[in-house]
Parts: structure tokens; sequence; C-alpha cells
């Protein structure tokens, strides 16, 4: 009998990047505008959103903070915007 959740990567993505996505919609934010705020293409940012590439760390730490959310924020699995302030 298995007593621990086999750890599934492509949901835990896919998680992250709705993170992303909704904060990135909840201040307004083109993917335009938030890949110039990570110095990074409009392409990769739609590529994040759905899930089929990866922000390093650095880049979810400069999107925190260009937002001034915390970084745990796009980590946590549920909860709600109304603390961001927005």
């Amino acid at each position: 009998m298995k007593h621990t959740k086999e750890y599934d990567t492509t949901a835990r993505r896919s998680q992250i990047a709705e993170r992303i996505r909704q904060a990135r919609k909840l201040y307004g934010l083109t993917q335009t505008q938030a890949a110039r705020m990570l110095g990074c293409s409009r392409i990769k940012m739609n590529r994040v959103e759905q899930g089929r590439t990866d922000l390093t760390a650095l880049e979810i730490d400069r999107l925190a903070r260009s937002l001034k959310i915390p970084v745990s924020y796009f980590f946590t699995v549920e909860g709600d915007f109304s603390h961001l302030g927005a």
C-alpha cells in the first residue's frame, strides 16, 4: 500500500501557471507588459501561462516584487486575491 501521493509535475506546473496568469490579469497587465517586467518575450509569457514552460526562481521573484506580492502566492494551491490589495 502506498502512503504518499506521487508528485505530479504537470499538474503542479499548471497550478503555478494559473496563479501567474491570475495575478497578471488582476493587476491589469497584458502578457507583453508582464514579459517586459521579466525581461522575456511575450511568447515566453504565453507559454508560461499555458504551463508549457517554467519561469526561473529569479523570474518569479522579479514578478512578485514588481507586483508587490509575496513569492509564496504563486506556490499556494488555494486562496484568493483579497490579501493582495489590488
